[in-house]
Order: structure tokens, then sequence, then C-alpha cells
């Protein structure tokens, strides 16, 4: 979601002014923001659990002295106060939704069920960056249809590219073997990652071919979990989870073949970037991972997934080398011609423009 925000913040026309407002102490993608009289704000709520009905007026005052013309809030923790606080002051308000984490997978909650749909009418338009989560929002929550836009995550595909010269020095770079088989991954160490399933399915790789390494880039709470299954499984050596890097291009370079065992997602940045450098994708056959890529033209997508039946793909992969050029190539077309940076850009700016003029 940060990654977005500042993909879209740094390439608007220059008659847009920005400013960013981080509802976390912790925020720091705003260093990414290269867009000249951006303005930063952190107004962390003043309670740790339940709504902070103080952040409403709060924030509203901030909308009132920076002069906004236009707010665009971002998933459930800022939508109960930007949306009110838009309201207070008359702002036009847009709500973005890019997915769930995992507690919202099983949640019952009627209080914000109640929210969303009191609310949701209420806001200009909403966007999200799946079309699964706008019938959701459509069909759960009751948005009118006329509301909701989905515009799908874009990526620069001149950073995100294939450079197979680089690869050796990029494992040397990120201390990864140089040579043999890589598999690997960008996301955060969190439950709803998956990340369990990949090492388990990494046991019976290496059962059977050892020139193969693993690897994560990100962190996260469950990484000294991940660390112990590693090593309880006896094949610590070849799984390497390296942390939180702000290097996903080169990173990427690395790999052979690129996997996502996400229980959930939006709509994955990393898989598009994934693609964009032109690695096969393997995934679970979600409904938002079926809108990027169409299986066995572009990347791989598993019905029943699980250890046994991502190993078996892997093993294959690693077997039949036209297999992975052909998928590459597939790739890096299908992010070239749908999923570019400015696509995303020119759609958000247009609906800047649209919500603007009707408001």
């Amino acid at each position: 979601m940060e990654g977005g925000i500042v993909n879209v913040c740094n390439r608007l026309p220059e008659e847009f002014r920005v400013s960013i407002c981080a509802i976390a102490p912790e925020e720091a993608f705003s260093d990414f923001i290269k867009r000249p009289g951006s303005q930063f704000f952190t107004l962390p709520p003043h309670r740790r659990e339940g709504v902070d009905w103080a952040l409403v007026p709060r924030l509203a005052r901030l909308f009132r002295r920076t002069k906004v013309d236009l707010v665009h809030s971002h998933t459930w923790g800022t939508f109960l106060y930007s949306v009110l606080a838009a309201r207070l002051t008359g702002t036009a308000i847009i709500h973005g939704e890019h997915g769930k984490n995992m507690f919202e997978l099983t949640e019952h909650n009627p209080a914000k069920t109640w929210a969303r749909r009191l609310l949701g009418p209420r806001v200009n338009r909403m966007v999200t960056v799946s079309d699964d989560l706008r019938r959701e929002w459509i069909e759960r929550y009751r948005i009118p249809e006329r509301k909701i836009v989905w515009i799908p995550n874009g990526v620069d595909v001149t950073r995100f590219r294939p450079d197979p010269a680089d690869r050796a020095a990029a494992r040397r770079h990120f201390g990864l073997p140089e040579s043999g088989f890589m598999i690997g991954s960008v996301g955060r160490l969190d439950p709803i990652k998956n990340y369990r399933l990949l090492i388990d399915a990494a046991r019976i790789v290496l059962a059977k071919q050892e020139q193969v390494a693993f690897t994560v880039l990100g962190d996260g709470p469950c990484q000294q979990e991940l660390e112990r299954q590693a090593a309880d499984l006896g094949i610590a050596g070849h799984v390497h989870l390296l942390g939180r890097r702000y290097e996903s291009p080169r990173f990427l370079q690395t790999l052979d073949v690129f996997v996502l065992p996400s229980i959930s997602e939006g709509m994955s940045n990393s898989v598009i970037e994934a693609l964009a450098t032109g690695l096969p994708v393997v995934c679970p056959a979600l409904p938002t991972h079926r809108e990027v890529i169409s299986a066995g033209v572009d990347g791989i997508l598993i019905e029943n997934f699980t250890s046994e039946t991502l190993a078996e793909t892997l093993l294959h992969l690693l077997d039949d080398e036209a297999e992975r050029l052909r998928l590459s190539r597939a790739a890096r077309e299908t992010a070239c011609r749908q999923f570019s940076l400015q696509r995303m850009v020119d759609r958000h700016a247009s609906l800047y423009h649209e919500v603007l003029g009707r408001a």
C-alpha cells in the first residue's frame, strides 16, 4: 500500500500539491516521496485500543489548516476518521481499499460492518486494487456501484526488468549462494503471507534436489518462528531470510522462480514486480491473482495449494528450462501491457479531476 502511495504522489502532474498524514508514529514511507513542496504529518491516536473519537476533530483541523481540496484515505485504519473529518469540513474524499490482514479474514464485527455501510455511501468515490474487493463492497457493504472504481496496481517496468547478467553480482550483494537454483519471495513475514508453507515445500524439494536455496526479502512478527521451522527441518543452510531492505528490484534479479504463498491478497505489488522482472511466478489460485495472471500463460496458479503441490510445481520448473523461459517472456509482456506505473498514475489523476470537478 505504501509503495502505491509513493508511486502516485511522485508522478502526479505538477498541478497537484501533496500532503501526507499518517495515523501511526512509526511511519517511514514518506522518506521515499520526492515531490517538491510535499508536507508530512503524523497524528497518532491517543488511545491504543478501540476508536479514538478525538482524532476526528484533530484531523478536521489539519484539513482546514492545510487547505486540502481532496482527501484520499487508505484501508480501514483511516476510514472512520477520514470520512467523518471530511464530512465535518465539507472536503471531498476518496477512500482506497487494498486488501485484508489475517484477523479480518475471520473477523465477525457487526459494529465495523455497520460503520462501513453507514459511511461508505458518504465518500465521493471508492478505489479498490482488485475487482474482487470492488464486488465485496457493493454486495456486502451496499456501496452504490457507480461510486466504486477498480484501479489495479502498477509498477515501474524500467526499474523492475530482466537483467540475467547481474544475477551473480546481485546474489553476492545479498550474501546468497552464487550458484544453484534460487526460489524466493518478497513480503512481510506475517501469518497471512503463509511462508510456513513455503518452508515446508522447501523440505520436500531439497530431499530431491540439493542445489536449491530459498530466500525471502522482508521482516515481520513471524521471522523467528520461520527460522526455527527451517532449523527443525534441518534445512536452515538453504533458507535465507534477509529482513527488510529497500532493494526489491535488485533482489528479484537473484531469483529463478518467484513464489507468493499468501492466504489472501488485495492485489500484490510484489507479484507484478516479479512479472515485470521476467520471473516465472507461482501462487495459489486466489481470485485477485486471477486478475493478474493467466494460469499457464504468464504464471502458474495452483488450485489445491499445499506444500506438496507447491513442491511438485517447483521441481517441474527446476527441470524444465524451456518452460521457465516461456513463462518469463510472457510475464514481462503482461506487466508492460497491463500494469505499467504510468497507467495507474494517469487513472488516479483522472479520478481526482473528476471528483474535484463534481465536489
